[in-house]
């Protein structure tokens, strides 16, 4: 980017982003700065960039190895900002335009071959589904994959290649059954929780009183962020992370649609694991002390960002097994 004086007001975004799931990214230039919802694919065509979830009037980008001059065509009559590896580029924002064509990739990349994909590509949501459960229950690495994925909630043939994409990664020996370089992966799968499985997961959102919530009787709840942390006095924000989705909550808590929403329904993405309790847990139970991490330091607001780090010092065991 740097060729077309082009930079990133963020570059852990840049490095985060994950394949095919669009993600704020925000592009500056001497002659302006423009948001992008931007996004890594090796499918850049025209077809794939619609099917895209983008908001109306948000400016898609697709980042890819290798984007074809017919396929480039098509973007460009769409509007469709992109840049491939070789520099082939098309932006068109604040008076800044950068239209490069015609240069040719490298032979591996021409050949088809994906160049080695960063961290970014464990996280798209199934594979972070299946991370969130390896650093949560270790005993999974021991387990048969299909008790992986029963925990992670995905089917067989993701749980074995997020393995075999955390082995060529350099985050899990195979031999061993162990996971390497853990402070690293869980760091990273919390930052791409905020834009990958964290929006996928929210159901519903209400106003309400976090403060007295009647949960009973409403199946599997997991309570997380800050209503998760009983050193917060007076949350003022409740993110809930439940199986099934009930319209008698919010009857029996008087929630409503309108107003600042403050109580944040997510669907559940694991399945509880006992190992350590043997015992079935009691709802509303606290959420997987990953998930409350990541859920406060997503907010970016600084008390919870400071219950996120008393959460990572009193679970130090996730990052430093």
């Amino acid at each position: 980017m740097a060729e077309y004086d082009l930079g990133v007001d963020d570059p852990a975004r840049l490095r985060n982003l994950a394949w095919d799931i669009p993600a704020p990214l925000r592009i500056s230039h001497p002659l302006g700065t423009h948001k992008f919802r931007a996004v890594f694919t090796d499918t850049p065509t025209l077809t794939h960039a619609l099917q895209l979830e983008v908001g109306a009037g948000e400016s898609l980008l697709l980042l890819a190895p290798v984007i074809h001059s017919r396929s480039a065509d098509g973007l460009r009559s769409a509007g469709i900002q992109f840049l491939d590896a070789a520099g082939n580029a098309y932006f068109r924002f604040d008076g800044a335009v950068i239209d490069v064509r015609g240069r040719r990739p490298s032979p591996p990349i021409a050949q088809g071959h994906r160049p080695p994909r960063s961290s970014a590509g464990l996280l798209t949501p199934r594979r972070a589904q299946v991370i969130f459960a390896l650093l949560s229950w270790p005993v999974l690495l021991g387990a048969p994959v299909r008790a992986l994925a029963a925990a992670a909630n995905v089917s067989v043939g993701q749980a074995q290649s997020t393995l075999k994409l955390l082995d060529e990664q350099g985050f899990l020996d195979r031999y061993s059954r162990t996971l390497l370089r853990t402070e690293r992966l869980a760091e990273q799968w919390v930052d791409a929780f905020a834009t990958g499985l964290g929006p996928k997961t929210l159901a519903h959102t209400f106003h309400g009183d976090p403060l007295r919530m009647d949960l009973a009787d409403c199946g599997p709840v997991y309570v997380s962020g800050e209503k998760a942390t009983p050193w917060i006095k007076q949350p003022e924000t409740a993110t809930l992370y439940m199986a099934e989705f009930s319209p008698k909550v919010v009857f029996n808590n008087r929630w409503r649609t309108d107003g600042v929403a403050n109580i944040m329904i997510h669907t559940s993405f694991w399945t509880a694991q006992d190992h350590d309790t043997q015992q079935p847990p009691h709802f509303p139970a606290p959420a997987p002390p990953l998930l409350v991490y990541a859920d406060l330091k997503s907010t970016g607001e600084t008390r919870q960002l400071e219950a996120a780090q008393r959460v990572k010092d009193d679970h130090a065991h996730i990052w430093h097994p």
